[in-house]
């Protein structure tokens, strides 16, 4: 009787374990931080509107046309958007900062992601869609999509475009398209959460584009980490791009996993074409206001096929070792698929600049307020 009650307490431990590891398969999915480094956003001592040092924070990132395209998700002049060379036979180079001053993209506020179409032809950016007031017209440009093709970086558009006016300034934004988000909860007969936060955006086959959202609660201070999946279908025709049938496609819970050790929401996915699988990156930040802990922050990447996707299983947790995740230092921002093995990576601190005597590289950094970190990774 005693061997059959341990057996009946065993099994749901064991069923458990199973089912959070089933299908991760981390054997293969392991990482290296093969470069990292800084570049500067902007001059050093650069001041804000409040004449407070201005941070860069680097948010969005993607590679196409032998180039990094990245943005910044504090408004900084000359431009929040800019370039960096990245040539596969020369590696990237980031001591030529290029500024983007484009109308449409610096109308926006907080891009979060960047992603490319699978056939190179489409680019589209996200903002975080986490505010919205009827009484504050120019919140509207915080829920904004950008998009332009590849071949033409200048002519960018909004997606779902509509003009608000507000003491005499026109806002352009895509904030009718809220309604189409809210509409992925009601359609899973959940509750439309009155905070939401959107960091991911990547562009699928099958004419599908995923929404990342890392936050969701009642404000922005009042909140659980997400690593949460919207999908929708879209249309690009004519230069026009249209947006329908958000759908929630993906919803995973990493409290359970061996080597996570405290709560990390999504904060960005692309999907990496040579491999038909999704890159998610999840990171986390626990420093209190003003406090400058770079071990209160880091990333981890994950890796998922397609067709686990579809059938929502668990993503491989990229590994250092055959027993170790592998943990990033930095509040990794962006991923961006390079080619089949080697992944660039865009670091956003927020005003954390660490401590010039490094004694953990997993944990500990030092930058300058106007740098941004970046790594570039090698997959297996």
């Amino acid at each position: 009787m005693k061997k059959l009650i341990l057996y009946a307490l065993l099994i749901p431990v064991l069923f458990s374990s199973c089912a959070i590891f089933q299908n991760a398969d981390l054997k293969g999915r392991q990482g290296k931080i093969m470069q990292d480094g800084s570049f500067e956003c902007f001059p050093i001592g650069t001041l804000n509107k409040k004449d407070e040092i201005l941070n860069c924070e680097t948010s969005a990132a993607v590679y196409y046309g032998d180039k990094i395209v990245l943005a910044s998700d504090k408004v900084t002049a000359p431009s929040s958007f800019f370039e960096l060379p990245y040539v596969k036979e020369d590696g990237f180079d980031a001591t030529e900062v290029k500024y983007i001053e484009n109308g449409v993209l610096n109308s926006t506020r907080k891009i979060e992601d960047f992603s490319i179409s699978p056939d190179g032809i489409l680019v589209v950016g996200t903002t975080a869609f986490d505010r919205f007031d009827l009484e504050k017209t120019e919140w509207n440009a915080y829920n904004s999509i950008v998009y332009w093709d590849a071949s033409k970086d200048t002519k960018v558009k909004l997606a779902h475009q509509t003009k608000a006016k507000y003491e005499k300034k026109v806002y352009p934004s895509s904030v009718t398209l809220r309604n189409s988000i809210e509409a992925a909860f009601k359609a899973d007969n959940l509750e439309v959460p009155a905070y939401y936060k959107i960091e991911g955006l990547a562009i699928i086959p099958g004419n599908k584009i995923l929404f990342g959202i890392r936050e969701m609660g009642k404000t922005y201070e009042d909140y659980t980490y997400q690593i949460k999946i919207i999908s929708a279908d879209y249309i690009y025709a004519k230069t026009e791009l249209e947006l329908a049938n958000f759908r929630i496609a993906y919803d995973f819970d990493a409290s359970n996993i061996i080597g996570i050790n405290q709560p990390i929401g999504l904060s960005s996915i692309e999907y990496d074409k040579y491999n038909d699988r999704l890159y998610i990156l999840t990171s986390y930040e626990h420093n209190e206001e003003g406090e400058n802990n770079p071990e209160k922050i880091g990333a981890y990447l994950w890796v998922l096929p397609m067709q686990d996707f579809k059938e929502k299983k668990v993503p491989q947790l990229v590994m250092k070792t055959k027993k170790l995740p592998l943990l990033l230092a930095h509040k990794s921002e962006a991923v961006t698929v390079i080619d089949k093995n080697t992944v660039f990576v865009i670091n956003d601190d927020d005003r954390v600049t660490g401590d010039s005597k490094i004694s953990n590289k997993e944990t500990d950094f030092s930058r300058e307020a106007n740098e941004a970190t970046y790594y570039i990774l090698k997959i297996k």
